[in-house]
């Protein structure tokens, strides 16, 4: 009988990996590969012990692939079904889903040692299947190789153009009058999708005026009509620092690399952030600059002159350990987390590496206050974005939500009561830093605390869109400036001309102050573009 080729196990493995190595490839990159050989490798582990007990290679082919995608799909299911009830029991629980796989597989076993007559049949229909899926993910995965090769050549040509074209590249930014003797520190703390406090109060029923009334009684000015210029974190950071607009980034690498797609904006504004123009103004008026280690590389800043992190919080590569930890929280790996308890689990570790970061953060903000010299202090903190690590009373909370640093999950009424306790804790925290930094401060300090977009924490799939402004573009804004200035700010400021009034009345510059508008992220013709929220919205965000 001619012999069949029997790949489909070890093409199942690899697509398991690869598509999700696919979907993630602009965070991701190549630091998944690790992942992929292991699992080819344990599919061969399968394949050869499943030999030595069936001895044919075609029943050990079949029965090796159920196996291989009954532990990938484990913990999909097992996360779709987690809110489903029947008969008041969880479908998800483990008590269900076990047998349930263990009996298909039985199932299985028994349906490929009684037809024998046709198992080449569908060992070949599986190789066919298995090598088709692999396909689609590989085919991203070389496409994004080759725009990245195109992208990478123009990236400083944009960068250089867009200074240029907002007035901030550096033969632009040197001081017209001299700078004060006594400079002021300037804090910039950025809280990851903080609302504003009237949609705190409509959407999610809090009331946030014990912080806002905090805030002005220690000298602040706190907007009441604020908004993001962009919806997602990296957009919005690398506007603000750069005092620009990045409207113009799809349609530059469309038309210099002919390239298209989200990672590229994505990919430009995380360089953006890395070499700033706010950050090199303030270095060469001798600030040191201070970055606090976020968690989200992303948001980093490249030649920062103190990286403040926890030392003991794994230092390897952080795409490659969570791109693995969601491969493992994806499969039946969710069943070995949950058997070996919290303490075992990877995943809860990064819950509880995510808590000590934020924790860490907020009690070392002061830390420079005293010291000699001038700091710009950077504080990118993501919370009370999500993973959701602390219950109103401060009490740690994980694996309410899948570990991410992506959006909550939409659709899901639980977001809101983990959005609010979120917020209410943090509240705390962030007093307790603001206190300390102004006890510790010899002169008065700038600080700016400002959200970098809207909360996207709600009970519903699909909000009518007055709603779903309000999940994306208003934020908490509140400056504390020396001299108690509070005329210099309007209600209606956005991010992007933060830093440029701020260096106008401090440091002496004439920077024109930008449109206050917000923008999204669409598909336009089939191509990625910035479009006006007020086009998508049919209105203007409310300010």
């Amino acid at each position: 009988m001619k012999r069949t080729l029997i790949l489909h196990p070890f093409l199942f493995a690899s697509y398991a990996v690869l598509a999700l190595l696919a979907n993630n490839i602009a965070e991701i990159n190549l630091a998944g590969f690790r992942a992929l050989l292991v699992s080819i490798g344990g599919s061969i582990f399968i394949v050869v012990l499943f030999k030595l007990i069936f001895r044919d290679s075609l029943k050990t082919g079949l029965i090796s692939s159920a196996a291989i995608l009954l532990i990938y799909a484990f913990g999909h299911i097992e996360n779709i079904t987690r809110s489903w009830k029947l008969a008041g029991f969880t479908i998800g629980q483990n008590a269900i889903l076990v047998p349930l796989w263990f009996f298909l597989f039985i199932l299985w076993v028994y349906w490929v040692l009684k037809r024998s007559n046709i198992l080449k049949e569908v060992s070949d229909y599986f190789n066919w299947v298995g090598l088709i899926l692999n396909i689609f993910p590989i085919y991203t995965i070389i496409i994004f190789s080759m725009q990245s090769s195109a992208v990478n050549p123009w990236i400083q040509e944009y960068i250089s153009t867009a200074w240029n074209q907002y007035g901030v590249s550096a033969q632009q930014t040197s001081l017209e009058s001299p700078v004060p003797d006594h400079l002021p520190d300037i804090y910039y703390i950025i809280l990851d999708a903080y609302t504003r406090s009237d949609v705190l109060k409509e959407i999610y029923s809090y009331d946030n005026s014990e912080l806002i009334d905090f805030l002005k009684e220690r000298g602040f000015y706190v907007t009441d009509s604020s908004t993001a210029n962009y919806a997602r974190t990296l957009f919005s950071i690398a506007s603000s620092l750069n005092m620009m607009h990045i409207n113009a980034i799809p349609d530059f690498f469309q038309e210099h690399a002919n390239a298209d797609g989200l990672w590229i904006e994505q990919n430009i504004s995380t360089q953006l952030i890395k070499q700033n123009r706010v950050s090199h103004i303030l270095h060469d008026l001798g600030y040191t600059i201070v970055d606090f280690d976020s968690g989200f590389e992303g948001s980093r800043i490249n030649d920062a002159d103190i990286f403040e992190h926890l030392p003991k919080i794994e230092s390897g590569d952080q795409n490659q350990i969570i791109f693995e930890l969601l491969l493992f929280d994806s499969s039946i790996g969710k069943l070995y987390t949950s058997v070996r308890g919290e303490e075992e689990s990877q995943i809860q570790k990064m819950f509880n590496a995510h808590r000590q970061r934020i924790l860490f953060t907020l009690d070392n903000l002061a830390k420079y206050a005293d010291q000699p010299g001038n700091y710009f202090v950077y504080a990118h903190i993501v919370s009370p974005h999500t993973p959701y690590v602390f219950a109103a009373d401060g009490e740690p909370v994980q694996s309410e939500d899948p570990y991410t640093l992506m959006d909550a999950h939409p659709g899901q009424p639980e977001n809101i009561k983990l959005y609010r306790d979120q917020v209410s804790y943090l509240n705390k925290l962030v007093m307790e830093a603001i206190d300390q930094i102004l006890a510790k401060s010899d002169t008065p300090p700038i600080i700016i605390l400002q959200g970098d977009h809207s909360s996207k924490a709600y009970s519903e799939l699909d909000p009518p869109d007055e709603i779903d402004m309000k999940l994306h573009l208003p934020i908490l804004n509140a400056y504390h400036l020396p001299d108690d200035d509070q005329n210099l700010i309007y209600p209606t400021i956005t991010p992007v001309n933060t830093f440029r009034l701020i260096f106008n009345e401090y440091f002496g510059t004439d920077f024109e102050l930008l449109e206050d508008k917000n923008y999204l992220i669409e598909v336009v013709d089939g191509h990625q573009a910035f479009v006006d929220a007020c086009q998508v919205y049919k209105t203007c965000p409310i300010h």
